[in-house]
């Protein structure tokens, strides 16, 4: 019985660890859309969803990662910016804004992909979201990194 007990340890800090790793991913993914809110000089930024990938939203990434699967969290972050750099004298620009961030912890890497949509009629918000979102799914799905030795790092 003993031998269960440090099972159910075992299982119970590998538990607590992905919790951790899903909570820095969050965060991580919060702290990018903000980063890309204040390189483009935003007056006013707003997250609309957030939510982390499955593993078969990047089969690519997945199956050829050198590092154990449940290591690499993914999310995208999806969001509207007011957006005034490079504007000059006109009128700041709404943008729709969607991110992957996949964490790679093994190398302190990240791999980030931004889309941005311009909107120019308030009606069609919807739309250009959903057509947004749709694209950068598309993107994410076919992803295929040839050499994870670009990241460096000891596991790769």
């Amino acid at each position: 019985e003993g031998f269960r007990g440090e099972e159910a340890v075992e299982k119970y800090d590998a538990d607590k660890e992905m919790e951790h790793r899903i909570e820095r991913g969050r965060a991580a993914a919060e702290l990018v859309f903000h980063d890309v809110a204040n390189s483009t000089e935003s007056s006013a930024s707003h997250i609309i969803t957030m939510r982390r990938l499955r593993d078969e939203e990047a089969p690519r990434i997945m199956e050829t990662c050198p590092c154990p699967a449940a290591w690499i969290t993914m999310w995208v972050i999806s969001g509207s910016m007011r957006i005034s750099k490079f504007r000059g004298n006109q009128p700041p620009l709404d943008v729709l804004v969607h991110i992957f961030l996949a964490r790679l912890p093994n190398v302190d890497s990240d791999v980030v992909i931004t889309l941005n949509m311009p909107l120019t009629n308030p009606q069609e918000s919807q739309d250009r979201y959903e057509q947004g979102l749709a694209m950068l799914l598309g993107i994410v799905m076919s992803l295929d990194i040839k050499d994870w030795g670009f990241f460096g790092g000891p596991d790769m």
